[in-house]
């Protein structure tokens, strides 16, 4: 492996920051669900990189007296258990607080560590992570969440992480205008068929 720039270091996903389960509260319990306020996620909301809704919402008394648990504004959301992980890995990040079921985890980072850039950085080892952490022998797809904590990334300082956050940024932004330009082209072709024809 190269050496890293000055002021990079490797680190385990593990040591990043704090990550915390969640759990589903009673569906029998009308109390727990009826007029809730907080977004719980599910793997069904993990098709977007930041999400700040989902399709269920529960309420203070779910988190209260139940597994679930408030995550903070800003963490890395990760699928651990689903048929999805048969080719992919989602990995989103919160832009509030939610709550979020058995089905994932959440790592609330370090002071010293950007949530998108992690974020970003999961998703991009998502092909690895997949065939080195899923669990073998179980009926459901999962991924064995002690071996995904060892996982390795490289983290700059926190400056350099906004920077390349930045750019990637930029670089989606012209990636998403290209796409609407190549989108338009039929309908120009189909007008100057027309045109010609007339």
């Amino acid at each position: 492996m190269s050496e890293l720039p000055t002021g990079w270091i490797v680190a385990s996903i593990g040591e990043l920051g704090i990550w915390r389960g969640g759990g589903t509260p009673s569906k029998a319990n009308s109390a727990f669900w009826k007029d809730g306020d907080i977004p719980w996620v599910s793997p069904k909301d993990m098709k977007r990189f930041f999400i700040g809704s989902a399709e269920d919402q529960i309420t203070a008394a779910a988190v209260a007296e139940s597994a679930t648990q408030l995550i903070p504004r800003g963490s890395m959301l990760l699928v651990t258990r689903s048929g999805i992980l048969r080719h992919t890995l989602p990995v989103a990040v919160n832009t509030c607080e939610v709550a979020i079921n058995q089905d994932l985890k959440a790592l609330s980072p370090n002071a010293s560590v950007d949530p998108v850039f992690i974020g970003l950085q999961v998703r991009s080892l998502a092909e690895e992570i997949l065939a080195t952490c899923a669990k073998s022998g179980t009926t459901v797809d999962s991924i064995d969440f002690e071996r995904l904590k060892t996982v390795s990334v490289s983290v700059p300082p926190l400056p350099e992480q906004r920077r390349i956050v930045s750019k990637i940024d930029s670089l989606s932004a012209k990636s998403q205008r290209a796409r609407d330009q190549l989108d338009h082209i039929p309908r120009l072709v189909e007008k100057y068929k027309q045109a010609i024809l007339a």
